[in-house]
């Protein structure tokens, strides 16, 4: 008997389906999935590719030491009243009251096992899974992932007892997908976006010395549009349109970075410095105050004291009071500059003294905040009367 054929590559492959190119409402969460793949291919260089709607919802390719790897990805946005079992994993649609063959969740993610390299499965889900999937959340290759492990075995009957025309073993069976498949649960929407936001934000930081919060926002609503092009484009083989690579999403980004850095650069380096120098500061004491700012920077991207929303709304509330003091100002005799600093820190402490002990960060939070909007242009100590 001849050998059987070799699989085609992925590269090659015909997607089985393609009905998500054709109405994409409703997919928000899966585009937020696929800008925070982006964000892992930018910052750690072992994703070669997010191929969004192609094969699976998403595909990756990876590819470590020269070697390419298929991950096919489902992502399942509902908000179940039930956890995920394998019942529901196992559920057939009908068609004329009789179930379709091949239909169920399971059976579609095995089904994209055709390809010649080397390959695995993920399922994304917003809602929590049962005690019984449980399992599929480990690493691939743990010990409790194992084909003989007495909880694979368990998922494993289970299966077969509602699919019983499964192919289990083999190249592509049951077995494979158990050992290969990864299931994350990552909660609702917002949750999946303020980790990538997160993971952003020190990316942005250590490549490109970019940490300002509407920056960050920027780059991500960038990527989030890059991913819906690429999901929502209707071509033909070889689907490139629809394919984000690593080298030209960052050649993309480096120019869209160097579009909203282009204000900070023509003023002539970093305006924070800029105006204490005008302020006549000692040189000892303005780069205290840089170092406060970065430590500032710093403490946000660890949300060691807020959360992303509780910085954004801190920031916000702060740049309103100086904005009012701004307005409210009545110049004393002579005032200079560092008479209208030292009138803003005052407004700081007392914003900081009003506010609940256990719940406040330190002042130091308030005037790295400050100084982040002046290091923005969003505010000055060149006040006029």
């Amino acid at each position: 008997m001849p050998p059987a054929p070799k699989p085609p590559s992925i590269h090659e492959l015909t997607p089985l389906e393609s009905g998500g190119t054709t109405a994409r409402s409703g997919f928000a969460y899966q585009d937020h999935v696929a800008v925070s793949f982006c964000i892992e291919m930018l910052a750690d260089r072992l994703i070669e590719s997010v191929w969004c709607e192609v094969h699976d919802d998403l595909t990756i390719i990876w590819n470590e030491k020269g070697v390419q790897e298929v991950e096919f990805v489902q992502v399942k946005a509902e908000r179940r009243d039930a956890l995920w079992s394998t019942a529901v994993l196992c559920r057939r649609s009908k068609k004329d009251k009789a179930e379709v063959p091949g239909s169920s969740i399971l059976e579609r993610s095995m089904a994209q096992a055709r390809c010649q390299e080397p390959h695995r499965f993920r399922l994304i889900t917003a809602a929590d899974i049962h005690t019984q999937l449980r399992v599929l959340t480990h690493a691939r290759g743990a010990p409790q992932r194992h084909r003989d492990h007495p909880e694979v075995r368990e998922i494993l009957k289970r299966i077969t007892e509602v699919l019983q025309d499964l192919h289990v073993d083999g190249p592509g069976g049951l077995l494979f997908w158990l050992e290969s498949v990864l299931w994350e649960v990552r909660g609702p929407e917002d949750a999946v976006r303020n980790s990538a936001t997160v993971r952003l934000t020190g990316y942005l930081h250590d490549f490109f010395d970019m940490s300002a919060p509407d920056h960050v926002r920027e780059v991500y609503d960038f990527l989030l549009r890059a991913v819906d092009r690429a999901a929502s484009a209707r071509v033909p083989p070889p689907f490139d349109a629809k394919k984000l690579r690593s080298q030209h999403l960052l050649s993309e980004l480096k120019a869209k970075i160097a579009a909203l850095k282009q204000p900070y650069t023509a003023a002539g380096g970093n305006p924070l410095r800029r105006a204490l120098t005008q302020m006549g500061m000692a040189e000892v004491e303005i780069e205290h105050v840089l170092q406060e700012h970065a430590d500032h920077q710093a403490a946000i991207r660890r949300q060691e004291y807020l959360s992303i929303q509780g910085a954004q709304d801190a920031f916000n509330e702060i740049e309103a009071l100086l904005h009012r003091l701004r307005l409210e100002y009545e110049p004393g005799p002579n005032e200079s500059p560092k008479a209208r600093y030292l009138r803003c820190l005052k407004a700081l402490e007392e914003l900081h003294a009003s506010l609940p002990a256990g719940t406040r960060p330190p002042l130091t939070y308030f005037r790295g905040t400050m100084y982040e909007l002046v290091k923005r242009g969003l505010h000055t100590f060149e006040w006029e009367a």
